[in-house]
């Protein structure tokens, strides 16, 4: 059996994130950030392999790395990992690498070594643990594995009679590509228990949010070589660590809707006139978004119909050209889609998702509660933004999401729409029925609810913004019974953590009467 070495492979992104983290750039302590890098060194060293480092920049947080390995190292130029690996098994007497492509500030060397006695022990091509979150573990690659690509390329050659460099045939990285082709390698899948997937725990140490649940547990934990083994107990014990700022804002710019949808909530609760946000609300949640992770998307629906605002141009151009900001999604009828064709000019116009709710081909006028004629409007909206996008880009009108509830009333045209969808060359989504806790009549076809409950994904993750600027207790809460402040009177950050006490109890299964968490079936769906 031949040697094994550690290949530490980091962009520049990721390092620089670090740096700017030790600089106190974010709401976590640099003081904190300085002890998760020592840890992820002592991790490196726990390793007992020689060290190749692969690091995109040279800034103080590459410089600390490969001064704190205490065993033999080396340097690499930066580039793809299959070339690093390449270059690596040159030399005859490496047999396997075990890969880690960033900054792991809870590392855990216990599952690491077991991983590598499993790789060793069973001489696989690659090997993995698949239910642990990101940054406990790396992957361990055998020389093998390029054997068997090797002839896989030279098979698919032969077919196609076309010869590729073997790194042009891959995504962007190997690791997803042998993933993706499992059946083709010795592939060893280890699991470990207990399997914490519900959870979405991401400890990679490339973004914000993943730096702040590292800190969290190293505080709790402290210096360790078995993390997993207490994540468990942690949680459980402190289910406010798994809520940070939130990473989904949706927006109610506009509280009115001249259609009288039968699946909308609007119809069965008691809604004041119709008002909009005003600029200084939208500044607001700007100034907010600018203060979290760069990870916070913004979706302009709620209860009404987003483009009736008056200025739902100039709001749409203000959150695409917000950095901080990865994605808008607005949620409309269609119908007034042409007042933003305007937007479809904005540099930044791939960070906007359209979600058109179009429920029926036959019965439009009825489900939606439009006018007669409506329903063509919509489709030819539909087309002119087809047309204009695509010669931009012929693949942003995917960003087009032809949306549909799979209800009573439409189950038997839900081919129809699809084909609809499909001939338009947009996306087809199949959303699941919401009775708002029992506000409205049931009419979903299936239940998808799990068989277990478990906590809220929205009270964890989501903040619900009307049109008047008050902060619902969710999205559920459409007679607005329980308001937890309004942004027009207090920060989104104040108001944020006015719902810690709400999750927690929802964690541990206390859920309240108003609103009816209890009759609730939306909490095991998932924003972003």
């Amino acid at each position: 059996m031949g040697k094994t070495v550690l290949l530490c492979h980091i962009d520049k992104v990721t390092l620089e994130l670090w740096e700017s983290s030790l600089r106190g750039d974010f709401s976590f302590a640099a003081a904190g950030v300085s002890s998760m890098l020592a840890n992820y060194v002592t991790y490196l060293n726990a390793m007992n392999l020689d060290v190749v480092f692969a690091l995109e920049v040279e800034n103080t947080i590459a410089a600390q790395l490969k001064a704190g390995v205490t065993g033999a190292s080396s340097t690499q130029p930066y580039a793809h990992e299959m070339s690093l690996l390449k270059k690596i098994f040159s030399d005859k007497d490496v047999e396997s690498v075990y890969y880690l492509d960033s900054i792991y500030p809870v590392g855990d060397a216990t599952l690491s070594l077991k991983l590598r006695e499993i790789h060793e022990e069973y001489a696989a091509d690659y090997s993995f643990i698949e239910n642990t979150p990101p940054g406990l573990t790396g992957v361990y690659f055998n020389r093998s594995l390029f054997e068997a690509m090797q002839i896989e390329t030279e098979e698919q050659d032969e077919k196609t009679g076309i010869g590729q460099s073997l790194p042009d045939s891959l995504p962007a990285t190997l690791r997803e590509y042998v993933e993706k082709n499992i059946n083709h390698f010795h592939v060893e899948i280890h699991y470990e228990h207990p399997d914490l997937r519900l959870l979405r725990l991401d400890f990679s140490g490339r973004t914000p949010r993943s730096m702040e649940s590292s800190l969290h547990v190293f505080e709790k934990i402290g210096p360790s070589s078995d993390y997993y083994l207490e994540l468990e107990k942690l949680y459980r014990d402190n289910p406010g660590l798994l809520r940070h700022r939130p990473s989904y804002l949706e927006l109610e710019i506009f509280g009115g809707c001249e259609y009288a949808c039968t699946f909308c909530a609007r119809q069965y609760a008691e809604t004041p006139a119709p008002q909009a946000m005003t600029p200084e609300d939208i500044n607001s949640i700007l100034s907010y978004t600018q203060s979290a992770y760069g990870d916070t998307s913004v979706a302009l629906g709620g209860q009404g119909e987003p483009l009736e605002h008056p200025r739902a141009c100039e709001i749409i151009n203000l959150f695409l050209s917000e950095k901080s900001i990865p994605a808008v999604i607005l949620e409309t009828n269609g119908k007034y889609l042409d007042k933003i064709f305007s937007v479809f000019e904005h540099p930044e116009i791939r960070k906007l998702r359209i979600v058109i709710n179009f429920n029926s081909v036959i019965n439009y006028d009825k489900i939606h509660g439009s006018l007669p004629g409506d329903r063509d409007i919509v489709l030819g909206n539909l087309q002119k933004s087809v047309e204009i996008l695509s010669k931009k880009d012929k693949s942003l009108p995917r960003n087009i999401y032809l949306q549909t509830l799979k209800i009573l009333e439409n189950e038997k045209e839900l081919d129809e729409i699809y084909d609809l969808a499909d001939k338009h060359g947009v996306s087809f989504l199949l959303q699941k029925y919401n009775s708002f806790a029992g506000l409205m009549p049931e009419k979903r076809v299936s239940d998808m609810t799990p068989l277990e409950r478990f906590f809220c994904w929205h009270l964890r993750r989501d903040l619900f913004i009307r049109a008047d600027g008050n902060v619902a207790f969710c999205k559920q809460d459409v007679q607005n019974r329980r308001t937890r402040g309004n942004i027009r009177t207090a920060g989104l950050e104040e108001i944020w953590e006015t719902a810690r006490n709400d999750w927690e109890n929802n964690y541990r299964g206390n859920y309240p009467s108003e609103p009816d968490c209890q009759q609730c079936d939306e909490y095991y769906t998932f924003n972003m």
